[in-house]
């Protein structure tokens, strides 16, 4: 095959991966994330048991549940009501399988945080989305710092706001693009943020 003619193949397969490129960018994240939603399930992670409060239980965050077991929730079929409606972001398709919070070290859930729209709104340089805030809680010691960890966090708060809360529940940082201009932390106050729904 003379020089010209393999110039010619490899320019071909280029426009072919730039086209399969563009229309796997086309799909929206929303569509990305169903999908790899399907067939998610918690498997051995248990954090949610421990991390979130069970008011029909009466069990306050970050203590475990009595109902906690080897093989996850010993009153499964009959669990409350809090419990049967919530999902984790991994859950709703957030992050690949070492996202899972158990592997991760980090909770992630997607709040509307109304009481705190002024502090999202200054990370974000303007009206807080619609969608509101992902909220990551270090539930292992240093996950937060972790490589993979500020991988995710570095590509995502460009586009969503994020506040990242440390496993002592003290310290916390409110993330967004005016930030990323700006290049200067919001700071929350945690006692209010974890609020009924921050629980």
């Amino acid at each position: 095959m003379t020089s010209g003619k393999k110039r010619l193949k490899r320019q071909r397969r280029a426009r072919d991966a730039s086209k399969t490129g563009r229309a796997d960018r086309s799909r929206s994240a929303t569509d990305k994330a169903e999908e790899r939603a399907r067939g998610r399930v918690c498997g051995p992670c248990q954090v949610c048991c421990e991390e979130k409060s069970i008011p029909e239980l009466r069990k306050p965050s970050k203590t475990s549940c009595e109902h906690q077991c080897g093989k996850g929730c010993g009153i499964y079929e009959d669990r409350p009501v809090s419990c049967f409606g919530y999902r984790c972001a991994w859950l709703k398709g957030f992050g690949g399988a070492r996202s899972r919070p158990d592997l991760f070290g980090i909770l992630i859930d997607e709040e509307n945080r109304p009481d705190q729209r002024p502090a999202i709104e200054d990370a974000m340089g303007g009206a807080a989305p619609e969608m509101g805030i992902l909220v990551w809680r270090e539930v292992r010691e240093g996950a937060l710092e972790t490589h993979e960890a500020l991988t995710v966090l570095r590509a995502i708060r460009k586009e969503v706001p994020v506040c990242t809360i440390s496993l002592d529940g003290v310290t916390g940082r409110l993330y967004g693009p005016k930030i990323e201009d700006e290049g200067r932390p919001v700071s929350l106050d945690l006692r209010e943020w974890e609020g009924p729904e921050g629980a």
